[in-house]
């Protein structure tokens, strides 16, 4: 099977593609050995090792964690990709996170990506295990788009590999790839591939591989990243369109086409976009919280990291001295080789004004995104703008770091088929003197403060591996002249780029064993073995939010991309007094204390506190006066505002268990001294079963939190949810027994769902028949 392409390089064959699929295989088990020699799982759960009840489980010899910034794979999501397969299973929709701050939206949290296909690996495999083969998959993924995007721009394999080496291992996917910001790297390549299928007059194929990347990149999770990608692809659109001088029909063409594929993208990911829209208006606003904010942009003396990535140093090695966390820093790096072949593709332009196009379109594209990502004048001012203010600034490098890997591919081509070589290697050797004077620079500005670290030996090291490499690039080329077998030293060249990058981000991302992974703790046993309805205080032993989430313990608080705008509001507007009246109908049964955390429990509180036992080097104790997860009550007062409410919740004297405070009048009086028992029934991911039995009318309270999406029924008829206390579930239920059902499933993720099985449907049956006219054309 061949496919055809435009120009000199007119044959990819499969085989071609299988070989460099294989290769990349063998690539990343040199970045992963630990994985693919010693059987380890990619995590940074030795993180845990530092603190009970995981303390006493360190294996021996270990002094310390190897990544203390990557936490966030293990309190987001490690639990995300549990709690979703655990829904699947049991026949849910992964909607609801039952396990944190009383229940919160899962799906509509955006970065949890429930819905998009390689996340099916955790449905059929244990959770630490597809989580490595999913992390080794997006890197794969990308580097196989990246090659397949080169060759489709007409780029010989030499270059494609080149192209592919250079995005796989970007620093920018290899920091990140314990998040989800990478999982959108390989349909950005595709986005690029389907742009030049429009360009070229591919419109078919152009419209559904912008459809296939854009739907992939929706729903790989992570909406700043897929905001910042697309921007970047925007603004390379545009300057290609403007660079190329496009008139009447060569211009409407490739925008219908482009703007009808993103159309049919948009709709097949509504049912994650919708709910994702709804939580953007019932999410905290507040400062300290908001998983989107604005965050200074890198400073300008960061670009030293374009040609030194260690210069500021890491968190992995303890001597990162930048403004922002190391991350931010080093993500930047592209590589030598990649600088000095960029320029080639920069300055030595061809004949051709497509490519001439091509390459400046990338170029200004990617100084777009340079600019925003260091706020330069007056690009800064578009920091000002509607969701560009709600970005954090630094995530706008990402199409920079494809583009520059892709320029530096186009750059290699040229220099392959160039008759005069020696004249095109000027310009790299003008980049290699830039970045002298940059890095000479910002040493000398920064040199007291170099001196006082002691990092003058640290950083001579870390430029003398840049010059190794920048020499060798040079050579590498240069000799290349004088040789008729130019594609040897083009491979050359990119296997010194692939160890470039390995070089600079070695040791980030951290492997360990499988039985050293969150392992099982007395701790964890005793709290699993307590039920399925038991809500545990865990902050208050000095345990980061959403560790025990992720062993399917629920915590009172917990940590997620965004978070419920009722249940922060209720905690930060009640603060301490929580502990005057309202703690027991928070339904936490057990609270953690920690030796060096001992006001962490008021001694008030610790009056109702029974102690339990000590295990794993924590305190536990069970809590004596928590009310049940259900109750009912007979009597309701109307809170006209949310600070009435919490000044009423505050009171030494109020009772939450026979008094609730809703926000709006009902129609139902109720009367008062009425008494009732509720039985919690079953919980699962998404529906809450009970069964009452009162004397009278009365309101049931469930402990779990308030959300649009939220519905119930009583003995089959549908009931309004009632908002108890701002944050849990209310319903009324009449006299005598009754049965009580509560089902979270919203209509943003209805319509939403509808909207995007019709899209499927549709841009199913068009390719097919487009595909079926296609055949009838050829055989006619």
């Amino acid at each position: 099977m061949t496919t055809q392409t435009h120009g000199t390089h007119s044959q990819m064959h499969v085989r071609e593609v299988i070989v460099h699929g294989m290769v990349l295989i063998a690539v990343l088990a040199v970045v992963f050995p630990g994985v693919f020699f010693r059987g380890e799982h990619i995590s940074p759960a030795d993180l845990v090792f530092q603190q009970p009840p995981w303390e006493s489980h360190a294996p021996p010899g270990w002094d310390g964690p190897s990544n203390p910034l990557m936490a966030d794979a293990l309190t987001l999501f490690r639990p995300w990709y549990r709690i979703s397969s655990e829904a699947i299973r049991s026949g849910a929709w992964p909607l609801w996170n039952p396990y944190e701050f009383a229940g919160m939206p899962l799906l509509a949290n955006y970065q949890s990506a429930v819905l998009y296909p390689p996340r099916l690996l955790h449905v059929f495999l244990d959770v630490d295990l597809a989580t490595t083969l999913f992390i080794l998959l997006k890197l794969w993924l990308a580097g196989m788009a990246a090659y397949l995007c080169a060759r489709v721009m007409r780029l010989g394999r030499p270059a494609a590999c080149f192209c592919s080496a250079g995005w796989m291992l970007a620093s920018y996917n290899l920091i990140w790839c314990n998040w989800c910001l990478p999982d959108l790297s390989p349909w950005l390549a595709v986005l690029v591939m389907g742009s030049e299928f429009l360009f070229t007059g591919r419109y078919r194929r152009g419209f559904f591989v912008t459809a296939l990347g854009g739907s992939l990149l929706l729903l790989a999770g992570h909406p700043v990243t897929a905001f910042t990608m697309t921007l970047g692809l925007t603004a390379y659109f545009v300057f290609r369109l403007a660079l190329e001088r496009r008139w009447r029909g060569a211009l409407v063409q490739p925008l219908a086409h482009w703007a009808g594929a993103w159309a049919l993208a948009l709709g097949v990911c509504a049912a994650q976009l919708l709910p994702f829209l709804e939580y953007m208006g019932n999410q905290y606003q507040g400062s300290g919280l908001a998983a989107f904010g604005a965050e200074q942009g890198l400073p300008l003396s960061a670009s030293v990291v374009f040609w030194i990535p260690r210069f500021f140093g890491t968190a992995a090695e303890g001597n990162y001295w930048g403004d922002l966390d190391s991350n931010r820093y080093s993500m930047i790096y592209p590589g030598i080789a990649v600088w000095l072949c960029a320029t080639i593709a920069l300055f030595a332009y061809g004949r051709d004004r497509r490519e001439r196009a091509r390459s400046l379109a990338l170029v200004l594209a990617a100084g777009f995104g340079i600019a925003l990502t260091f706020e330069v004048y007056p690009f800064s001012l578009i920091h000002s703008l509607p969701f560009f203010s709600a970005i954090k600034r630094s995530y706008h490098i990402c199409f920079a770091i494809f583009a520059l890997p892709l320029l530096g591919a186009i750059g290699l081509e040229r220099w392959q088929r160039c008759a005069k070589p020696l004249r095109v290697l000027l310009p790299s050797g003008g980049i290699a003197v830039l970045a002298l004077l940059v890095v000479a620079g910002v040493w000398r500005f920064n040199a007291a403060l170099i001196r006082m670290r002691g990092l003058n030996g640290y950083l001579h090291f870390q430029v003398g591996v840049a010059a190794f490499f920048a020499l060798l690039g040079l050579l590498l080329l240069a000799f290349g002249v004088w040789s008729k077998h130019r594609r040897l030293f083009a491979y050359a060249l990119t296997a010194v780029l692939a160890v470039d990058l390995l070089v600079a981000n070695r040791g980030l991302n951290p492997t360990i064993p499988a039985e050293h992974l969150m392992p099982e703790t007395a701790l964890t046993r005793f709290l699993d073995d307590q039920g399925p309805i038991q809500r545990v205080g865990a902050a208050e032993g000095g345990i980061p939010g959403g560790l025990l989430a992720s062993y399917g313990i629920e915590e009172w608080l917990g940590e997620d991309g965004m978070y419920p705008e009722r249940m922060i509001a209720f905690l930060r507007g009640l603060g301490p007094d929580i502990w005057t009246a309202m703690e027991p109908a928070c339904s936490i049964t057990h609270y953690l204390g920690h030796p060096k955390l001992e006001d962490s429990l008021p001694d008030e509180a610790r009056l109702h506190m029974q102690h339990a036992g000590t295990m794993d080097g924590l305190e536990v104790y069970a809590n004596t006066r928590a009310l049940p997860r259900a109750y009912v009550v007979s009597e309701v007062r109307l809170a006209d505002t949310r600070e009435a409410m919490y000044a009423l919740l505050t009171q030494p004297g109020f009772d939450p268990g026979r008094t609730a405070l809703i926000e709006s009048p009902i129609e139902t009086t109720l009367e008062p001294g009425v008494e009732g028992t509720a039985k919690l029934l079953d919980r699962g991911f998404t529906d809450v079963g009970i069964r009452t039995n009162t004397d009278g009318r009365a309101l049931l309270v469930l402990a779990d939190a308030y959300y649009p999406g939220w519905s119930a029924t009583v003995n089959g008829e549908p009931a309004e949810v009632i908002p108890v206390y701002s944050v849990f579930r209310g319903v009324l239920v009449p006299g005598g027994e009754s049965e009580v059902e509560f089902r979270y499933f919203p209509a943003s993720f209805r319509l939403g769902l509808v909207v995007s099985v019709l899209s499927l449907l549709a841009g199913a049956a068009s390719a097919v028949f487009l595909l079926r006219r296609r055949t009838q054309v050829c055989l006619e």
